[in-house]
């Protein structure tokens, strides 16, 4: 009688302390972040997938009911929710978590400028873990960076049909592509000088696209008239070599952000071909 009298004040007493008493007798579990993995990548956008580990060290199995976060980027508020998870972890066991969220790059700086002398995106992520009757905090940061426009330079500058009036040039416009993705330009605006006389401009409408860290090349067919362009142009093409100028803008399709437009200049020198 007496034994049933206890075990109903405990029962009570349980009741009424309800949480707290169980807070006291079972240990916290833990959460850690255990990496950012980048997927389906592109020059605008890109999925973030934050892994997070969660481990139950108690001797009786737990739920994890919901993962909340808040993401920062580069200092601005950008996702603010909460994931349902209704996970169980087994005792003394533990699961990975996935946080996937998908970002647009150019809605984190204020000119398609900023967006190319960037580097790299900072990100700060924050939030808790229910288990239980515990909220457990967790808090990483870190950076990944900003997806590469194609390098451009002028390959080459082939001579042919050369006359004291003038002659045919082509000149190879190169495009690499620094980036783990494949690129589509829907075309390429070009002006192109040697020794600082402007030969050509243009735009390029069918751009072949390139593959991920591959390349692709713009032929642009120039007939130059010694005439207009003068004896120096003449002496020029006469050596095996210049100095050039490439400028012009590279125009992409982007999803939800429409044809964009991302100026480019390169100077160097270019070997002549006869």
């Amino acid at each position: 009688m007496m034994y049933q009298k206890t075990a109903l004040i405990v029962s009570i007493l349980m009741m009424m302390s309800g949480c707290a008493v169980i807070q006291e007798f079972v240990q916290k579990p833990q959460i850690s972040f255990e990496g950012l993995s980048l997927k389906n990548m592109s020059l605008s956008e890109g999925d973030m997938v934050f892994r997070l580990r969660v481990t139950n060290p108690n001797p009786m199995g737990a739920t994890l009911r919901n993962v909340s976060y808040n993401l920062k980027i580069n200092d601005r508020e950008f996702l603010k929710d909460v994931l349902e998870q209704n996970i169980t972890l087994a005792a003394g066991g533990s699961s990975m978590v996935e946080v996937p969220l998908t970002i647009n790059y150019l809605n984190f700086f204020e000119s398609v400028r900023d967006f190319i002398g960037s580097d790299k995106i900072v990100y700060d992520l924050s939030g808790s873990a229910g288990i239980g009757p515990f909220d457990i905090p967790y808090h990483t940061n870190g950076d990944f960076p900003v997806p590469k426009l194609p390098r451009v330079s002028l390959k080459n500058v082939s001579v042919a049909d050369f006359s004291l009036t003038g002659a045919s040039v082509i000149c190879a416009i190169d495009l690499k592509n620094p980036n783990s993705f494949a690129m589509n330009m829907s075309g390429l605006s070009y002006s192109i000088a040697l020794d600082g006389k402007k030969l050509a401009e243009g735009i390029a409408e069918n751009v072949s696209p390139m593959n991920e860290k591959g390349s692709t090349v713009i032929k642009v067919p120039i007939r130059m008239n010694f005439f207009e362009l003068g004896r120096s142009a003449y002496r020029m093409l006469k050596k095996s070599s210049s100095d050039y100028e490439l400028k012009g803008e590279m125009k992409f399709s982007l999803p939800q952000a429409g044809e964009k437009s991302f100026p480019f200049q390169k100077s160097g020198r270019v070997s002549f071909s006869h």
